[in-house]
């Protein structure tokens, strides 16, 4: 009875030293089980996605994420689960309680029952969407700079200026106007469109 006492007060000095930790980090911590729904959320969740701890437990991380962002990332999870191994710096985009976007990087390494069953996995979650917007902002200011390196003038060099802008930044279309000074009239110097979409129609419509 002693020892079974004894390995009970380890187990719970044990869970309270993760708790403290896991409420204490910068990162989030979480916990799921084989299901991949959350059993553990620190408090940290709060400030990355909006969302109080117990209000993602029993949800997936994949209910948080766009769609598309959903199905992509369930289907490398579901690799990883399947070789019941762990998985590193995954980057995935969530829905922030209010609407916005953010990018998280997780981590996580699995954990197994007495008889080797998979439990689920525990790791970490840290919001790099700041990183992610310099890196987008970084390379379309280099493809900017391309553009205007291979061009003769501002003229030639608009449409291509457009698409280095318009692709990172999701549009379907863009046009650059200008005011020849003479006259508060502006007039479309360039335009660029999105594949798929009707291009030649987009653009006449617009030098209308």
């Amino acid at each position: 009875v002693t020892e079974v006492r004894a390995v009970a007060e380890s187990l719970r000095q044990s869970e309270e030293h993760y708790r403290a930790l896991a409420e204490t980090t910068f990162d989030w911590i979480w916990e799921i089980d084989a299901a991949a729904r959350y059993t553990f959320a620190s408090p940290r969740v709060v400030q990355l996605l909006g969302y109080e701890p117990d209000e993602v437990l029993g949800r997936t991380p994949f209910a948080l994420m766009p769609e598309e962002e959903a199905e992509r990332v369930r289907t490398l999870f579901a690799g990883f689960a399947a070789r019941r191994a762990p998985f590193a710096n995954l980057e995935n985009v969530n829905r922030h309680k209010d609407g916005s976007l953010v990018v998280l990087e997780s981590s996580g390494v699995p954990f197994f029952g007495p008889e080797g069953e998979l439990r689920g996995y525990r790791g970490m979650d840290r919001d790099i969407t700041t990183r992610k917007q310099a890196e987008r902002r970084s390379a379309m200011q280099a493809a900017v700079s391309r553009v205007l390196a291979s061009s003769l003038s501002l003229a030639e060099a608009a449409p291509g200026i457009l698409q280095a802008i318009g692709e990172p930044e999701g549009w379907s279309f863009g046009a650059l106007w200008e005011c020849d000074g003479s006259s508060p009239t502006l007039s479309c110097v360039a335009w660029w469109a999105a594949a798929g979409d009707d291009a030649a129609a987009l653009g006449e419509a617009t030098r209308r």
